[in-house]
C-alpha cells in the first residue's frame, strides 16, 4: 500500500542546498534558505468569471514547454462558497495537441468540493486529493501542489497543501502505471470558463507560479517561507531567486502588463478572452 512517506518523503536532503545560479530556465530541484515577505509588498489579484453568456480565460496553444516528469504550482485563491459546488473548476489545465488533459488542478463536484490535482498520460496516473470541504470559501487561501512522476507507482513524490497544511487524503490517492512525463504543450487558465461556460463560476486568484521541471518541497519551512511568510504573500521574486525563474508567472492586477502577461520563462504567449477584473488581493 502506498504510504504518506512514499508520497512525500525522500527528497528533503536534495532540497537543502540553494542553487548557485538564481535564474535558470530549467532548474531540476528547488532549495533555499529562509527569507520572505515584508518590506511593504502588497499582492494584487484578479477575478475570473464564467456563465452562459460570458467566458474569461487565458490560453496558449503550442507553448514550446517540453513534457516533464516534475512540476510545482502555487497560488492564492478566494473562491465564493457558491462556486465551490456544482461542476468541476480547473484553476490550471494542460494537454497535448490532439489529446486529452495531462494535468489539472481542480476543485468541484468531482472531488466533492475539495481540492486535488492529477497528472496523467494514458494508463499512467498520479493524483492527490483532499478531504471533503477542505478548501474554505469566501477567504484568501494559499494552495501548493507539486509532483514527481519519474518513478513508477508506489515510489512517486507529491504534495498538496492548503494554507500551509498537508491536505492530501491517502485514501483518495491515485497512483498507477510506470514513470511518465506529462504534456504542457497547451495551457488554459482557468479551464472552467472555456470548456463549460454555463457552469456560472467566479473565483479570485493571485500569484500563480508554476515551475515545469522542478519539484519544490513545501514541508521544509524555509522553502514555504519563499511563498507565504507570517500568513501573508511573498513577492514572487523571492521564489525565483531561490528556485530559478518560474516557467509561468501570472501576478499583478488586470492590466495588460499585470496578470494578463506571463512573466515567466515561457514568455508572453497567452491570449486573454474576455475581460479580467482587478480585486483586492490576499492580506
Amino acid at each position: 500500500m502506498l504510504s504518506r512517506r512514499a508520497i512525500i518523503g525522500g527528497i528533503s536532503s536534495l532540497l537543502a542546498t540553494k542553487p548557485a545560479i538564481a535564474r535558470r530556465k530549467h532548474p531540476q530541484i528547488g532549495g533555499g534558505d529562509g527569507g520572505g515577505g515584508g518590506g511593504g509588498y502588497v499582492a494584487k489579484a484578479v477575478q475570473f468569471f464564467g456563465d452562459s453568456s460570458d467566458s474569461i480565460y487565458l490560453r496558449s496553444l503550442n507553448t514550446g514547454i517540453a513534457s516533464n516528469t516534475k512540476y510545482t504550482a502555487f497560488c492564492w485563491v478566494n473562491v465564493p462558497s457558491s462556486s465551490l459546488n456544482g461542476s468541476v473548476m480547473d484553476f490550471l489545465l494542460s494537454w497535448p495537441t490532439g489529446g486529452t488533459r495531462n494535468f489539472h488542478l481542480v476543485v468541484g463536484a468531482t472531488f466533492n468540493s475539495d481540492l486535488g490535482f492529477n497528472v496523467h498520460s494514458s494508463a499512467n496516473n498520479f493524483g492527490l486529493r483532499s478531504d471533503d470541504g477542505a478548501l474554505p470559501g469566501d477567504v484568501w487561501v494559499p494552495i501548493f501542489s507539486a509532483a514527481d512522476t519519474t518513478q513508477p507507482s508506489g515510489s512517486r513524490t507529491g504534495f498538496l497543501l492548503i494554507n500551509g497544511t498537508d491536505a492530501s487524503d491517502l485514501a483518495r490517492t491515485i497512483d498507477t502505471g510506470v514513470g511518465f512525463a506529462s504534456s504542457w504543450e497547451n495551457i488554459c487558465i482557468p479551464a472552467i470558463t472555456e470548456t463549460n461556460p454555463g457552469a456560472d463560476k467566479t473565483f479570485n486568484i493571485a500569484q500563480l507560479q508554476v515551475w515545469v521541471g522542478t519539484i519544490i518541497d513545501p514541508t521544509i519551512p524555509e522553502n514555504y517561507a519563499k511563498f507565504v511568510n507570517g500568513g501573508s504573500p511573498v513577492d514572487p521574486v523571492i521564489a525565483a531567486t531561490a528556485f530559478g525563474q518560474q516557467t509561468l508567472l501570472f501576478d499583478g492586477d488586470a492590466s495588460p502588463t499585470g496578470f494578463q502577461k506571463n512573466q515567466g520563462t515561457a514568455g508572453d504567449i497567452f491570449t486573454l478572452t474576455g475581460m479580467l477584473t482587478t480585486v483586492p488581493g490576499p492580506p
